[in-house]
């Protein structure tokens, strides 16, 4: 490894950190990461000079909104972000659930657009953030994209990122995925039955992205013993059938 890229990972490892702890001082950094306090300076003055950390009168640095920034142009490069937002919002605003936008990238899935309706304002669940990554195999979303790959690109993406549990629901094993994108493909919609978090249903459909070069998949989450079975077999099927529907067409006009 070289010693930019050994740098690159290490600044990585630094803002990663910094992040988790939501601020800290270059000396308690330095200690947490490990790494030699005069380099952590090094680094958080080139940080600040970038605009991708803030350093407050006390000393403490935490990392900026340049990141949201950043992240905010590149999700408006995609024509399914500018597209489908006015349907998720739509739609979140009908069911009064969550309403999720999740794209591929390098095998795994990124929430780029999240809207909350009025029954999910009081529900405030980790890890579900613009921005998020994931493994496609945990989410109804996740799921209708891996049901638009080949079988042989979802066994790469499951050699690569394997099938750990994240709940007692969580597809983990081969067999059971592809059985399981199989039936998404015949009904065309997938269901997430707390397969990435205790106490929340999901229901996903595949949204063919045209021109752009990411394959999405759409998806209304809400609790369990709110999502009972016909909804998500029966009501939600068709309303994220529709939207899908609604967000393709556009987008082929776009």
């Amino acid at each position: 490894m070289t010693t930019a890229v050994k740098s690159v990972k290490r600044a990585d490892r630094l803002l990663e950190t910094l992040a988790d702890l939501e601020g800290a001082t270059a000396s308690e950094l330095a200690e947490e990461v490990n790494i030699p306090l005069s380099s952590v300076y090094d680094y958080l003055t080139t940080f600040e000079s970038l605009g991708y950390v803030v350093k407050s009168p006390d000393g403490q640095y935490t990392v900026s909104f340049g990141f949201l920034e950043l992240g905010n142009r590149i999700r408006n490069q995609y024509d399914i972000y500018r597209v489908a937002e006015p349907e998720l919002k739509s739609l979140s605003r009908e069911t009064g659930e969550y309403v999720v936008l999740m794209i591929e990238e390098d095998g795994l899935g990124v929430i780029i657009e999240l809207q909350k309706g009025d029954k999910s304002s009081n529900i405030h669940i980790r890890e579900t953030h613009p921005g998020t990554k994931t493994r496609l195999s945990t989410t109804a979303s996740g799921k209708s994209i891996l049901a638009q790959f080949s079988d042989d690109r979802v066994r790469e993406i499951v050699d690569r990122y394997g099938l750990a549990p994240k709940t007692r629901n969580t597809i983990t094993s081969s067999d059971e995925l592809f059985e399981d994108l199989t039936q998404i493909r015949d009904v065309g919609y997938a269901i997430d039955d707390e397969e990435r978090f205790e106490g929340m249903r999901g229901v996903g459909a595949p949204v063919e992205t045209g021109g752009d070069a990411v394959t999405a998949g759409i998806a209304i989450y809400g609790p369990a013993n709110r999502l009972t079975d016909a909804m998500i077999h029966k009501e939600y099927p068709n309303r994220i059938l529709e939207t899908a529907n609604v967000i393709q067409v556009n987008l082929s006009y776009s």
